[in-house]
C-alpha cells in the first residue's frame, strides 16, 4: 500500500513540476512578445512623426 501512495505522490509532484515549467516558459514567451510589440509600436510612432503615410503600408489607399 505504501508503494501505491509513493507512486501517486511521485506522479502528482511530476505533474506539478511540469505545470510550473510550462508556466515559466509561457511567461518568458509573453515577455518576449510584449517587448517585440513595444518595438513595433515605437517604430510605428517614429514613422508617424516622420510623416510616413502608414495607410500606404497597411494596404489602404
Amino acid at each position: 500500500m505504501r508503494s501505491v501512495s509513493f507512486l501517486t505522490t511521485s506522479l502528482t509532484l511530476s505533474r506539478i513540476r511540469d505545470l510550473v515549467l510550462n508556466e515559466e516558459q509561457l511567461i518568458q514567451e509573453l515577455l518576449s512578445t510584449r517587448e517585440e510589440l513595444n518595438r513595433y509600436q515605437q517604430s510605428d510612432n517614429i514613422g508617424e512623426n516622420r510623416g510616413i503615410d502608414q495607410n500606404r503600408y497597411r494596404g489602404n489607399s
